[in-house]
């Protein structure tokens, strides 16, 4: 019996694939007696597409580039090579191939999510990263981590598809801990074919600072018909962090919160509050407190509060009255002195002035 053998089960002829032919071995025990031969290439309805003929002893290999014979590139499917040797006393042994494919679609994948910061520091708040992604189904995946270097820290492998979610906890093939800093994902495929796939590189930061953070306030007392009161934010950090979320609360003397203001994204260096509450009235006059907590985008928490500040909106009242219109300061005992009767409501001070008819200041 003849034999004819494959060396690849697949082949890309005109892919993006360095595999671009497939080889036909030819096996022909008796040699003697060779009229001429025949290999036929077969698609899947058995029709032959490509035909290589020859007289005698045929080579040992034939190489097929995947064109019929008018030089055209054949289409994706399945196909067969056959191979048919006529010897001089009439026999006409034949040999098949295994199935092989034509495939010149490459592999697919893209991550569609992923936790772009995180902080695997073991207080449970974004400690891992979850990529999410999809694939075609292949022989083989593969996924890199890469440092900022272009080193391989992590990899992965998997037979079929990617995991349509994988979660990295920041550490490297030696299950160390990497250090902060930013690490890009990729993922990579190869088929039988030989068509490849790269997608793009995903950012990943390892960010594991904690960030004090310090609010003040601008006024220790204020009318809030008036004005507003400010607050300045100062986070300890050597870089600018993006927020998940912040929000700032006001709270009354006795703790309850009464206002509360929200965002996300880059932290807020400067905040205000105009003395309403949650729903848009004004709070009545007393003594508050300002919080604000943060959440940053790695998952770390941070928070800071104000002392006491106070809402007056009263305006201080004061009744004076003179004792005397007129007075003879000549040292005569008789009214020598100007003398004001006044009361008026408690205020942190008080000052007096006397003027003269021109507005000039006489005391103070």
């Amino acid at each position: 019996p003849i034999e004819i053998s494959i060396n690849r089960s697949a082949f890309s002829p005109n892919g993006n694939s360095a595999i671009k032919t497939i080889d036909f071995g030819l096996e022909i025990p008796i040699k003697d007696g060779i009229e001429s031969w025949k290999l036929e290439v077969l698609n899947k309805d058995s029709g032959v597409v490509r035909e290589f003929t020859g007289e005698k002893l045929p080579p040992q290999t034939i190489t097929w580039d995947g064109k019929d014979n008018d030089g055209i590139y054949l289409g994706e499917g399945k196909y067969t090579g056959r191979l048919s040797v006529s010897y001089v006393n009439g026999t006409i042994p034949t040999g098949v191939t295994p199935d092989f494919i034509i495939d010149i679609t490459p592999p697919d994948g893209k991550v569609t999510n992923y936790i772009k910061v995180f902080s695997p520091n073991g207080d449970g708040n974004k400690d891992e990263t979850i990529i999410e992604q999809v694939t075609t189904v292949e022989e083989e995946w593969r996924g890199y981590i890469y440092d900022e270097t272009g080193n391989t820290v992590k990899s992965y492998i998997w037979k079929s598809q990617a995991p349509k979610k994988l979660t990295w906890d920041g550490k490297d093939n030696a299950n160390k801990l990497l250090p902060d800093g930013n690490y890009d994902y990729q993922l990579k495929a190869i088929d039988l074919a030989g068509n490849t796939f790269e997608s793009k590189l995903y950012r990943i930061k390892i960010d594991t600072e904690n960030v004090p953070l310090m609010l003040t306030y601008g006024l220790k007392a204020f009318n809030s018909n008036k004005k507003s009161q400010d607050f300045t934010v100062i986070a300890k950090s050597d870089s600018e962090k993006n927020t998940s979320e912040w929000k700032l609360g006001i709270y009354n003397e006795l703790g309850s919160q009464i206002y509360t203001s929200k965002g996300s994204g880059k932290l807020p260096k400067n905040l205000s509050w105009d003395g309403s509450n949650s729903d848009g009235k004004k709070v009545p006059d007393g003594s508050y407190s300002a919080k604000l907590d943060v959440v940053f985008e790695n998952g770390t928490p941070s928070s800071a509060k104000t002392g006491l500040f106070v809402i007056d909106t009263v305006a201080p009242k004061i009744k004076i009255q003179a004792v005397s219109d007129v007075f003879s300061p000549n040292a005569d005992s008789r009214i020598d002195s100007f003398e004001v009767l006044q009361s008026g409501s408690e205020e942190l001070s008080w000052e007096e002035y006397i003027y003269d008819e021109t507005g000039n200041v006489m005391f103070h």
